[in-house]
Order: C-alpha cells, then sequence, then structure tokens
C-alpha cells in the first residue's frame, strides 16, 4: 500500500476503535438491565418522591401566574373523591402535564376536565390528576401509583409535544432502557441526541424549538425508543380500563402538532390504547381567531386559558361518546 492508502486505513481504524470505546463506555456506565420495570422501579429517587407528592402539599393553596389555585387533601386540583367509586357512576381519570393542570385558568370549573364533567351528566365523575412538569414517564407512575386505586373506568391522557423530555438533568434515563434489543448500537442514538441538543441551544429559537420537538418523535431519537416501551406499560397497567391518549394540539394548524399526532397513533397500534386526534375540530374553530385567543398570555405563555379549555373539552364530549360505551365497571 501507498501512504495514502496507509493513512486512510489508519483514519478509518481509529475512527472506528473511538466508536467502539464510546459504545463500551456507554454500556459499562449504566445498568445493563434493558427491562423497563428495572428503570421504573428504580427511578431517580428524588423526581419519584417529588411527583408521587405532585409537587403540592396537600390541602394548601398554590400561586400560579399570580391565580391562587387550592389541591385537595392527594394533592390535585379538584375536590375530594373516594377511591372507592360509587354506584352507578362512569369514573373517568385525567392525567397530563399543566396544560391539564390548568395553569392560568382562575376557576376549577373553566378547567377542561370539569367542563367536561358538566358535559357528561350526573353518572360520571372526571378527576383531574394533572400537573406541571410531568413527562410521559412520570405518567406511568401516576397511573399506577395513584390513578388506579381510584378504579377509574377511563384514563384520559392529554400528551403535549415536550413529554418525552424524561431524559435531561435530574431525570436522565439510561439509554439501555429504552430498547428491548441488546445488540443495538447506542453511540449512534447518543451521538444523534447530543447533535440536537447542540442544535437546539445554538439556535434557540421558534423552529429550532420545532426542530426539537420533531427529532424526539422521530425513529432516530432514544426518546421515542423509550416511548415504545412506556406506551406498553401503560397499556399493562391499565388492562381493567380504557385508556385513551390525545394530543393538546397547537392554537392553530400546525405541522408540528400533525407530526406528534401521527407518532402516537403508530405507536399505540397493536395496543388497547385508543389515540383520539382533536386537532381537526379544534383548528376549523380556532382558525376564525386572531392568535392568542385562546391563550392564558400570549406570546409569552402558551397556556391556554379558560376559552380553549372549553374548546378542549367540547370536543372531547363529542369524540368520546362512542369509545365509552359499557366500559362502567360497577
Amino acid at each position: 500500500m501507498n501512504d495514502k492508502q496507509i493513512n486512510t486505513f489508519l483514519l478509518i481504524l481509529t475512527f472506528a476503535i473511538l466508536l467502539i470505546v464510546l459504545e463500551v463506555g456507554i454500556r459499562t456506565n449504566y445498568s445493563l438491565s434493558p427491562e423497563l420495570y428495572y428503570l421504573l422501579k428504580n427511578y431517580p429517587g428524588d423526581r419519584k418522591d417529588k411527583m408521587l407528592n405532585f409537587y403540592f402539599e396537600p390541602n394548601s393553596i398554590r400561586d400560579h401566574y399570580g391565580i391562587n389555585t387550592y389541591v385537595n387533601s392527594i394533592g390535585i386540583r379538584d375536590k375530594e373523591y373516594t377511591k372507592k367509586k360509587p354506584p352507578n357512576v362512569t369514573r373517568i381519570a385525567i392525567i397530563g402535564d399543566s396544560f391539564t393542570f390548568g395553569y392560568g385558568v382562575e376557576n376549577d370549573s373553566d378547567v377542561y376536565s370539569e367542563v367536561l364533567e358538566k358535559k357528561l351528566g350526573d353518572n360520571y365523575e372526571v378527576i383531574n390528576f394533572g400537573m406541571g412538569s410531568l413527562n410521559a414517564l412520570d405518567i406511568y407512575y401516576v397511573v399506577k401509583e395513584k390513578i388506579i386505586p381510584y378504579n377509574p373506568d377511563v384514563i384520559i391522557y392529554g400528551y403535549f409535544h415536550n413529554d418525552p423530555e424524561f431524559r435531561k438533568d435530574e431525570i436522565h434515563v439510561p439509554i439501555q432502557y429504552c430498547f428491548q434489543d441488546s445488540n443495538i448500537f447506542y453511540s449512534y442514538y447518543w451521538i444523534n441526541a447530543r447533535l440536537h441538543n447542540l442544535k437546539y441551544n445554538l439556535f434557540s429559537q421558534e423552529d429550532a424549538y420545532y426542530d426539537y420537538v420533531k427529532f424526539i418523535h422521530s425513529d432516530d431519537s432514544i426518546e421515542q425508543q423509550c416511548m415504545k416501551n412506556i406506551i406498553y406499560n401503560y397499556d399493562k397497567v391499565a388492562k381493567n380500563t380504557t385508556f385513551i391518549i390525545f394530543v393538546i394540539p397547537e392554537e392553530h394548524e400546525s405541522f408540528i402538532t400533525n407530526i406528534v399526532e401521527n407518532r402516537i397513533e403508530h405507536l399505540t397500534e397493536g395496543t388497547n390504547i385508543h389515540f383520539l386526534s382533536i386537532s381537526g375540530e379544534f383548528w376549523n374553530i380556532t382558525q376564525s381567531r386572531e392568535k392568542g385567543y385562546y391563550k392564558v398570555d400570549y406570546p409569552r405563555d402558551q397556556h391556554f386559558n379558560e376559552k380553549g379549555h372549553e374548546l378542549i373539552a367540547d370536543i372531547l364530549y363529542r369524540k368520546l361518546q362512542g369509545k365509552m360505551v359499557n366500559v362502567s365497571r360497577q
């Protein structure tokens, strides 16, 4: 071989050795168990304790956006409920992040869970387990530890775009837990995630955020590898309950909501979890209003105000009718 061929060979060899070292490093620096149950059992302690207590002290009043919000004896924004379900009542548990909690909405009665309960009538209870900052893995814990003991007939998860963010800071999830196949090259996903995080940090604009959301809902992301297992475990833990996921849409038509909806619909295929799309009906109504009409404090804050919550409840009420027939387990 001539000098050029030797140099090329040495460059390829060096690159291959670096990849091997990286792969070994990733695998040896975390527990090698690929089972999601192990992750869930050993979820970072501080995060788990805070999340299971919903961050809020029971029977307290909290300040959100200058609005005093009361949380009940189990730390959720709702009235008191007994764990034993009343006879002849269909009980629905709502779970999600700050959009479901109702950040910025002054009256509890204006949050979409409460509006939905009124529309459904006296034979229904709708309990709002939503809380700010919950991610998709937190929600597994909430369902298992907090919701299931209340014997719901239906669980509705209001999914938001950034819910797969369970790999940041103190809630970092070891990469191995996200894969069923231990032969996969973890380093590919590790490098890909670092590149997208770098891009997001360098270009912290709206387009960069959308690119980030698009990435964490792609097959190339660790987040979606994790979501496959998390969806499976939602199905498993709620096996005697109708489980429904819908995506909280952008205020006006958005390609990013379409991407997220398509991904969640795909992940629920082959499971007993129902995917519910509300974006089309939502946008048919919101498009006639200026940006921010349905927001708490646009453009500084993206949470929906009482008008946005009422619209979500209206669409859920219509969409749910066929999915809640004969689900009540008296």
